[in-house]
Protein backbone atom coordinates (compact mmCIF):
# COMPACT_ATOMS: atom_id res chain seq x y z
CA UNK A 1 0.00 0.00 0.00
CA UNK A 2 1.41 3.79 -0.46
CA UNK A 3 0.66 6.16 1.92
CA UNK A 4 1.29 9.63 0.99
CA UNK A 5 1.35 12.31 4.16
CA UNK A 6 -2.07 13.72 4.40
CA UNK A 7 -0.54 17.09 3.65
CA UNK A 8 0.11 16.32 0.05
CA UNK A 9 -3.41 15.66 -0.72
CA UNK A 10 -4.00 19.55 -1.68
CA UNK A 11 0.12 19.12 -3.06
CA UNK A 12 -1.25 16.92 -5.68
CA UNK A 13 -4.15 19.33 -6.30
CA UNK A 14 -2.03 21.90 -6.95
CA UNK A 15 0.60 20.15 -9.36
CA UNK A 16 -2.57 18.69 -11.51
CA UNK A 17 -3.32 22.54 -12.41
CA UNK A 18 -0.35 23.50 -12.66
CA UNK A 19 0.43 21.19 -15.08
CA UNK A 20 -2.41 22.02 -16.96
CA UNK A 21 -1.84 25.64 -16.86
CA UNK A 22 1.66 24.40 -18.39
CA UNK A 23 -0.17 22.23 -20.89
CA UNK A 24 -2.11 24.78 -22.16
CA UNK A 25 0.98 27.71 -22.36
CA UNK A 26 3.96 25.45 -23.81
CA UNK A 27 2.33 22.39 -24.84
CA UNK A 28 4.12 20.33 -22.24
CA UNK A 29 2.89 16.64 -22.59
CA UNK A 30 4.06 15.44 -18.73
CA UNK A 31 5.19 16.68 -15.36
CA UNK A 32 7.01 13.91 -13.45
CA UNK A 33 7.47 14.26 -9.72
CA UNK A 34 9.92 12.39 -7.65
CA UNK A 35 8.29 10.71 -4.15
CA UNK A 36 10.27 10.59 -1.44
CA UNK A 37 9.69 8.96 1.59
CA UNK A 38 10.47 5.40 3.16
CA UNK A 39 10.62 1.58 2.28
CA UNK A 40 8.34 1.13 5.70
CA UNK A 41 8.90 -1.92 7.52
CA UNK A 42 6.43 -5.08 6.10
CA UNK A 43 5.28 -3.07 2.26
CA UNK A 44 3.98 -0.41 2.69
CA UNK A 45 5.91 3.02 1.65
CA UNK A 46 4.84 6.08 3.15
CA UNK A 47 5.26 8.95 0.92
CA UNK A 48 6.55 12.46 3.10
CA UNK A 49 7.25 15.26 -0.21
CA UNK A 50 6.82 15.93 -3.17
CA UNK A 51 8.90 17.58 -5.69
CA UNK A 52 8.53 18.35 -9.40
CA UNK A 53 11.28 16.83 -12.10
CA UNK A 54 12.82 19.94 -14.20
CA UNK A 55 11.87 19.98 -17.44
CA UNK A 56 14.25 19.93 -19.96
CA UNK A 57 14.42 23.64 -22.14
CA UNK A 58 12.88 21.51 -25.44
CA UNK A 59 9.72 21.10 -23.60
CA UNK A 60 8.95 24.03 -22.32
CA UNK A 61 10.48 25.70 -25.85
CA UNK A 62 8.00 27.15 -28.57
CA UNK A 63 7.32 24.58 -31.30
CA UNK A 64 8.80 21.20 -31.29
CA UNK A 65 6.96 17.45 -31.75
CA UNK A 66 5.59 15.16 -29.09
CA UNK A 67 9.00 13.72 -28.08
CA UNK A 68 10.79 17.27 -27.34
CA UNK A 69 7.71 17.80 -25.21
CA UNK A 70 8.43 14.80 -23.02
CA UNK A 71 11.24 13.94 -21.04
CA UNK A 72 13.56 10.13 -21.57
CA UNK A 73 14.49 7.63 -18.70
CA UNK A 74 18.23 9.61 -18.95
CA UNK A 75 16.85 12.93 -17.68
CA UNK A 76 14.87 11.09 -15.06
CA UNK A 77 17.94 9.15 -13.70
CA UNK A 78 20.17 12.07 -14.32
CA UNK A 79 17.66 14.85 -11.91
CA UNK A 80 16.94 11.84 -9.16
CA UNK A 81 20.42 11.27 -8.35
CA UNK A 82 20.94 14.80 -7.07
CA UNK A 83 18.30 14.59 -5.31
CA UNK A 84 19.17 10.97 -3.37
CA UNK A 85 22.46 12.66 -2.29
CA UNK A 86 20.40 15.15 -0.31
CA UNK A 87 18.47 12.76 1.41
CA UNK A 88 19.18 11.63 5.03
CA UNK A 89 19.23 8.21 6.37
CA UNK A 90 16.14 6.37 6.29
CA UNK A 91 14.46 8.86 3.53
CA UNK A 92 14.79 7.65 -0.02
CA UNK A 93 13.23 8.36 -3.33
CA UNK A 94 10.54 5.69 -3.62
CA UNK A 95 9.27 6.25 -6.59
CA UNK A 96 7.92 8.46 -9.40
CA UNK A 97 4.37 10.55 -9.87
CA UNK A 98 3.39 11.16 -13.55
CA UNK A 99 1.14 13.55 -14.52
CA UNK A 100 -0.16 13.34 -18.09
CA UNK A 101 -3.11 11.80 -20.10
CA UNK A 102 -3.26 7.97 -20.26
CA UNK A 103 -1.99 7.80 -24.07
CA UNK A 104 1.38 9.49 -23.26
CA UNK A 105 1.31 7.45 -19.70
CA UNK A 106 1.22 4.37 -21.96
CA UNK A 107 3.66 5.13 -24.22
CA UNK A 108 6.27 5.73 -21.65
CA UNK A 109 5.27 3.40 -19.09
CA UNK A 110 8.73 1.37 -20.28
CA UNK A 111 10.52 4.21 -19.65
CA UNK A 112 9.20 4.81 -16.43
CA UNK A 113 10.06 1.31 -15.45
CA UNK A 114 13.48 1.42 -16.90
CA UNK A 115 14.11 4.92 -15.03
CA UNK A 116 13.41 3.62 -11.51
CA UNK A 117 15.60 0.14 -11.99
CA UNK A 118 18.80 2.49 -12.64
CA UNK A 119 17.08 5.25 -9.98
CA UNK A 120 17.40 1.89 -7.52
CA UNK A 121 20.68 0.76 -8.64
CA UNK A 122 22.15 4.40 -7.70
CA UNK A 123 20.57 4.78 -4.72
CA UNK A 124 21.98 1.32 -3.66
CA UNK A 125 25.43 2.33 -5.00
CA UNK A 126 25.48 5.66 -2.69
CA UNK A 127 23.67 4.42 0.35
CA UNK A 128 25.56 0.90 0.73
CA UNK A 129 28.49 1.01 -1.97
CA UNK A 130 26.74 -2.09 -3.46
CA UNK A 131 27.77 -3.89 -0.04
CA UNK A 132 24.27 -5.22 -0.08
CA UNK A 133 20.30 -4.27 -1.58
CA UNK A 134 17.61 -2.82 0.09
CA UNK A 135 15.71 -1.77 -2.81
CA UNK A 136 13.41 -4.46 -3.96
CA UNK A 137 10.27 -2.46 -5.01
CA UNK A 138 9.16 1.46 -6.14
CA UNK A 139 6.37 3.18 -6.97
CA UNK A 140 5.16 4.41 -10.14
CA UNK A 141 2.06 6.93 -9.63
CA UNK A 142 -0.16 7.94 -12.42
CA UNK A 143 -2.41 10.52 -12.26
CA UNK A 144 -4.41 10.90 -15.65
CA UNK A 145 -5.21 14.65 -16.42
CA UNK A 146 -7.30 16.60 -16.00
CA UNK A 147 -10.00 14.69 -13.48
CA UNK A 148 -8.23 11.18 -12.63
CA UNK A 149 -7.16 9.96 -9.29
CA UNK A 150 -4.38 8.40 -8.47
CA UNK A 151 -3.49 5.40 -9.87
CA UNK A 152 -0.27 2.63 -8.49
CA UNK A 153 1.89 0.35 -9.34
CA UNK A 154 4.51 -1.71 -7.43
CA UNK A 155 7.23 -2.26 -9.62
CA UNK A 156 10.24 -4.89 -9.12
CA UNK A 157 13.31 -3.77 -9.89
CA UNK A 158 15.08 -6.20 -8.51
CA UNK A 159 13.29 -9.48 -10.40
CA UNK A 160 12.00 -7.24 -13.01
CA UNK A 161 8.53 -8.92 -12.64
CA UNK A 162 5.34 -7.58 -13.86
CA UNK A 163 3.68 -5.05 -12.14
CA UNK A 164 1.52 -5.29 -9.21
CA UNK A 165 -1.83 -2.83 -8.57
CA UNK A 166 -1.16 -1.16 -5.00
CA UNK A 167 -3.78 0.97 -2.78
CA UNK A 168 -3.23 4.93 -2.54
CA UNK A 169 -4.68 6.28 0.40
CA UNK A 170 -3.75 9.61 2.23
CA UNK A 171 -3.56 9.71 5.95
CA UNK A 172 -1.81 11.52 8.77
CA UNK A 173 2.27 10.54 8.73
CA UNK A 174 5.23 10.89 11.42
CA UNK A 175 8.72 10.60 11.12
CA UNK A 176 11.28 10.93 14.15
CA UNK A 177 15.06 11.73 14.28
CA UNK A 178 18.04 9.49 14.79
CA UNK A 179 21.23 11.53 16.09
CA UNK A 180 24.32 10.35 15.96
CA UNK A 181 27.93 10.58 15.00
CA UNK A 182 30.76 9.09 13.45
CA UNK A 183 34.20 10.69 13.22
CA UNK A 184 37.62 9.01 12.93
CA UNK A 185 40.86 8.73 10.41
CA UNK A 186 41.22 5.42 8.07
CA UNK A 187 44.44 4.85 6.36
CA UNK A 188 45.50 2.79 3.52
CA UNK A 189 46.88 1.33 0.64
CA UNK A 190 45.38 0.87 -2.61
CA UNK A 191 46.43 -1.64 -4.87
CA UNK A 192 46.62 -1.63 -8.45
CA UNK A 193 44.75 1.13 -9.58
CA UNK A 194 43.29 0.61 -13.01
CA UNK A 195 41.94 4.08 -13.91
CA UNK A 196 43.30 7.30 -12.01
CA UNK A 197 39.40 7.81 -10.97
CA UNK A 198 38.94 9.95 -7.59
CA UNK A 199 35.62 8.61 -6.51
CA UNK A 200 36.37 4.78 -6.91
CA UNK A 201 39.43 5.40 -4.77
CA UNK A 202 37.28 6.65 -2.11
CA UNK A 203 35.31 4.24 -2.48
CA UNK A 204 37.58 1.46 -2.28
CA UNK A 205 39.60 2.73 0.47
CA UNK A 206 36.19 2.73 2.59
CA UNK A 207 34.30 -0.61 1.53
CA UNK A 208 35.92 -2.69 4.72
CA UNK A 209 35.25 0.29 7.24
CA UNK A 210 31.55 0.57 5.53
CA UNK A 211 31.06 -3.06 5.98
CA UNK A 212 32.23 -2.64 9.64
CA UNK A 213 29.31 -0.74 9.96
CA UNK A 214 26.80 -2.59 8.34
CA UNK A 215 27.82 -5.43 10.51
CA UNK A 216 27.95 -3.86 13.77
CA UNK A 217 25.46 -5.13 16.12
CA UNK A 218 26.13 -2.98 19.25
CA UNK A 219 24.08 -0.29 19.81
CA UNK A 220 22.80 2.39 22.19
CA UNK A 221 19.82 3.82 22.09
CA UNK A 222 20.05 6.95 24.54
CA UNK A 223 22.09 5.33 26.28
CA UNK A 224 20.54 2.08 27.05
CA UNK A 225 20.99 -1.50 25.51
CA UNK A 226 17.93 -1.70 23.21
CA UNK A 227 16.59 -5.14 21.50
CA UNK A 228 16.58 -4.31 17.75
CA UNK A 229 13.31 -6.11 17.74
CA UNK A 230 11.74 -3.51 20.00
CA UNK A 231 9.76 -0.25 18.82
CA UNK A 232 11.74 2.76 19.33
CA UNK A 233 8.10 4.63 21.24
CA UNK A 234 7.59 2.07 23.49
CA UNK A 235 4.44 4.02 25.38
CA UNK A 236 2.01 5.72 22.41
CA UNK A 237 1.16 8.19 24.73
CA UNK A 238 4.10 9.48 25.45
CA UNK A 239 6.04 9.26 22.14
CA UNK A 240 9.30 10.84 21.97
CA UNK A 241 10.55 12.60 18.45
CA UNK A 242 14.07 12.34 18.48
CA UNK A 243 16.64 9.39 19.84
CA UNK A 244 20.54 9.19 20.16
CA UNK A 245 21.76 5.89 18.75
CA UNK A 246 25.28 4.67 19.40
CA UNK A 247 27.11 2.16 16.99
CA UNK A 248 30.31 0.63 19.09
CA UNK A 249 32.16 -0.59 16.48
CA UNK A 250 35.49 -2.13 17.36
CA UNK A 251 38.50 -0.03 15.86
CA UNK A 252 41.14 -2.09 14.00
CA UNK A 253 44.49 -1.78 16.00
CA UNK A 254 48.13 -2.38 14.57
CA UNK A 255 51.53 -1.56 15.43
CA UNK A 256 52.35 1.96 15.00
CA UNK A 257 56.09 1.57 13.31
CA UNK A 258 54.88 -1.56 11.10
CA UNK A 259 52.22 1.15 9.52
CA UNK A 260 54.21 4.13 9.70
CA UNK A 261 56.75 2.00 7.32
CA UNK A 262 54.29 0.57 5.29
CA UNK A 263 52.84 3.56 4.58
CA UNK A 264 56.07 5.33 4.02
CA UNK A 265 57.18 2.25 1.76
CA UNK A 266 54.23 2.36 -0.86
CA UNK A 267 52.69 4.88 -3.40
CA UNK A 268 48.95 5.37 -3.59
CA UNK A 269 48.64 5.39 0.13
CA UNK A 270 45.12 7.36 1.17
CA UNK A 271 44.20 8.71 4.35
CA UNK A 272 40.80 9.79 5.43
CA UNK A 273 39.37 11.86 8.16
CA UNK A 274 35.93 12.87 8.91
CA UNK A 275 33.83 14.07 11.55
CA UNK A 276 30.12 14.36 10.81
CA UNK A 277 26.99 14.94 12.30
CA UNK A 278 24.16 12.32 11.68
CA UNK A 279 20.59 13.13 11.57
CA UNK A 280 18.40 10.20 10.00
CA UNK A 281 14.60 9.96 10.26
CA UNK A 282 12.47 6.62 10.07
CA UNK A 283 8.42 6.34 10.63
CA UNK A 284 7.39 6.62 14.24
CA UNK A 285 6.44 3.73 14.60
CA UNK A 286 9.94 1.93 13.48
CA UNK A 287 11.53 -0.75 15.58
CA UNK A 288 14.93 -0.39 16.48
CA UNK A 289 16.92 -2.52 13.62
CA UNK A 290 15.45 0.16 11.18
CA UNK A 291 16.87 2.97 12.96
CA UNK A 292 20.15 1.16 13.64
CA UNK A 293 20.01 0.34 9.79
CA UNK A 294 18.96 4.14 8.77
CA UNK A 295 21.86 5.41 10.65
CA UNK A 296 24.30 3.40 8.82
CA UNK A 297 22.88 4.18 5.48
CA UNK A 298 23.21 7.90 6.30
CA UNK A 299 26.64 7.30 6.89
CA UNK A 300 27.91 5.81 3.90
CA UNK A 301 25.45 8.37 1.87
CA UNK A 302 26.49 11.43 3.08
CA UNK A 303 29.96 10.41 2.72
CA UNK A 304 29.70 8.67 -1.01
CA UNK A 305 27.58 11.78 -1.86
CA UNK A 306 30.13 14.84 -0.90
CA UNK A 307 33.04 12.32 -3.04
CA UNK A 308 30.95 11.81 -6.04
CA UNK A 309 29.85 16.23 -5.93
CA UNK A 310 33.66 16.41 -5.87
CA UNK A 311 34.74 14.38 -8.32
CA UNK A 312 32.50 15.95 -10.45
CA UNK A 313 33.31 18.89 -10.21
CA UNK A 314 37.08 18.64 -10.23
CA UNK A 315 37.64 22.19 -9.02
CA UNK A 316 39.29 20.42 -5.64
CA UNK A 317 41.42 22.63 -3.37
CA UNK A 318 45.01 20.98 -3.42
CA UNK A 319 48.03 21.59 -0.99
CA UNK A 320 51.06 19.46 -1.94
CA UNK A 321 52.51 20.36 1.36
CA UNK A 322 56.31 21.62 1.64
CA UNK A 323 57.78 18.51 0.44
CA UNK A 324 55.43 18.45 -2.34
CA UNK A 325 54.18 14.64 -1.15
CA UNK A 326 50.49 14.94 -0.49
CA UNK A 327 47.50 15.87 -2.24
CA UNK A 328 44.40 17.54 0.16
CA UNK A 329 40.62 17.18 -1.06
CA UNK A 330 38.73 19.08 0.94
CA UNK A 331 34.99 17.52 0.55
CA UNK A 332 31.97 20.04 0.24
CA UNK A 333 30.52 20.97 3.44
CA UNK A 334 26.48 20.57 4.17
CA UNK A 335 23.74 23.09 4.37
CA UNK A 336 21.02 21.84 5.37
CA UNK A 337 16.88 22.72 5.90
CA UNK A 338 14.21 20.77 7.35
CA UNK A 339 10.82 19.60 5.65
CA UNK A 340 8.58 22.41 6.64
CA UNK A 341 5.67 20.13 7.94
CA UNK A 342 8.01 17.17 9.08
CA UNK A 343 10.79 18.94 10.92
CA UNK A 344 12.52 15.06 11.79
CA UNK A 345 13.87 14.99 8.09
CA UNK A 346 16.77 17.06 7.89
CA UNK A 347 18.01 17.83 3.67
CA UNK A 348 21.70 18.11 2.83
CA UNK A 349 23.22 20.37 0.04
CA UNK A 350 27.07 20.40 -0.29
CA UNK A 351 29.06 23.65 -0.28
CA UNK A 352 32.36 23.81 -1.85
CA UNK A 353 34.41 26.41 -0.30
CA UNK A 354 33.21 29.52 -2.33
CA UNK A 355 30.02 28.73 -1.94
CA UNK A 356 27.19 30.96 0.53
CA UNK A 357 24.32 29.95 2.49
CA UNK A 358 22.29 31.63 -0.53
CA UNK A 359 23.51 28.86 -2.99
CA UNK A 360 22.40 26.07 -0.62
CA UNK A 361 19.06 27.99 -0.28
CA UNK A 362 19.04 27.62 -4.18
CA UNK A 363 19.57 24.52 -4.71
CA UNK A 364 17.08 23.28 -2.03
CA UNK A 365 14.03 25.14 -3.50
CA UNK A 366 15.36 24.15 -7.27
CA UNK A 367 15.45 20.57 -6.69
CA UNK A 368 13.05 19.86 -3.48
CA UNK A 369 10.53 22.51 -4.21
CA UNK A 370 11.56 23.68 -0.13
CA UNK A 371 11.16 27.36 0.01
CA UNK A 372 12.97 27.72 2.97
CA UNK A 373 14.11 31.55 4.37
CA UNK A 374 17.90 32.05 4.88
CA UNK A 375 17.07 32.00 8.46
CA UNK A 376 15.99 28.34 8.25
CA UNK A 377 18.99 27.17 6.12
CA UNK A 378 21.94 25.85 8.03
CA UNK A 379 25.63 25.72 7.30
CA UNK A 380 27.24 25.67 10.47
CA UNK A 381 27.77 22.18 10.76
CA UNK A 382 31.63 22.46 9.69
CA UNK A 383 33.58 25.24 7.90
CA UNK A 384 36.38 25.08 5.70
CA UNK A 385 39.90 24.81 6.38
CA UNK A 386 42.36 27.46 7.25
CA UNK A 387 45.43 27.72 5.74
CA UNK A 388 47.79 26.87 9.31
CA UNK A 389 45.26 23.54 9.43
CA UNK A 390 46.74 21.75 6.26
CA UNK A 391 49.68 20.56 8.39
CA UNK A 392 47.74 19.51 11.35
CA UNK A 393 45.74 17.27 8.80
CA UNK A 394 48.47 15.68 7.91
CA UNK A 395 50.06 14.57 11.46
CA UNK A 396 49.06 11.03 12.26
CA UNK A 397 46.18 10.44 14.83
CA UNK A 398 45.08 14.14 14.36
CA UNK A 399 41.13 14.47 13.79
CA UNK A 400 40.65 18.01 13.52
CA UNK A 401 37.15 19.28 15.29
CA UNK A 402 34.07 19.68 13.25
CA UNK A 403 36.00 20.44 9.67
CA UNK A 404 34.78 19.18 6.23
CA UNK A 405 36.22 15.37 5.21
CA UNK A 406 39.27 15.16 3.90
CA UNK A 407 41.65 12.85 2.18
CA UNK A 408 44.91 12.92 1.09
CA UNK A 409 46.56 11.15 -1.36
CA UNK A 410 50.31 10.41 -0.91
CA UNK A 411 52.21 9.92 -4.33
CA UNK A 412 55.66 9.59 -2.91
CA UNK A 413 57.90 8.14 -0.57
CA UNK A 414 61.20 9.90 -0.09
CA UNK A 415 61.90 8.49 3.26
CA UNK A 416 61.60 5.04 2.09
CA UNK A 417 65.15 5.07 0.72
CA UNK A 418 66.33 6.66 3.66
CA UNK A 419 65.59 3.76 5.84
CA UNK A 420 66.62 1.34 2.87
CA UNK A 421 70.14 2.75 3.59
CA UNK A 422 69.85 2.19 6.92
CA UNK A 423 69.20 -1.38 6.24
CA UNK A 424 72.15 -1.60 3.51
CA UNK A 425 74.46 0.32 6.05
CA UNK A 426 74.00 -1.79 8.89
CA UNK A 427 74.30 -5.43 6.24
CA UNK A 428 77.47 -3.82 5.15
CA UNK A 429 79.22 -3.19 8.49
CA UNK A 430 78.04 -6.72 9.91
CA UNK A 431 79.78 -7.85 6.59
CA UNK A 432 83.07 -6.23 7.31
CA UNK A 433 82.87 -7.41 10.60
CA UNK A 434 82.51 -10.77 10.14
CA UNK A 435 85.12 -10.73 6.87
CA UNK A 436 87.24 -9.04 9.19
CA UNK A 437 87.06 -11.72 11.97
CA UNK A 438 88.07 -14.19 9.13
CA UNK A 439 90.72 -12.95 7.84
CA UNK A 440 92.33 -12.60 11.08
CA UNK A 441 92.11 -15.85 11.92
Amino acid sequence: MIIFDARLESTLDKAVKAHCDLEKKSGVLASPHFLIGTFAEGFDIHIAHITKCPLPATATATGGDAASKTVDDQWLVESAEKVIRMLPGGIDLVGILWLSNKNIFIEQRPRLIKALSRIAKYSTALTTMKLFSYIENMVLVNVEIPLGKPQAVVVDVVNRSPESPTKVVFNKLEWVSIVSRAGGRISDHIANLKTENFYNDFVDLLKPWAQRILDCNLILVDGKVRETNEYLNKDPKNKKSSFELVLLTESEGSDDSTTTLQQESTTNWHDFVFDIEIRAAVPVKSKVEFAVLATKQHIIRNMCSRAVLHYESMEVTEDRGTGGSQIIHQMPRPATTTLPYHSSILFSDFLFEADTIEDGQKNMKELLEIEASIEHVDDGWERALEVGEMEQVRAPGVVPDHLPLIISLQEKQSRFWFYVMIIVSVLVLLISIILYQVIKK
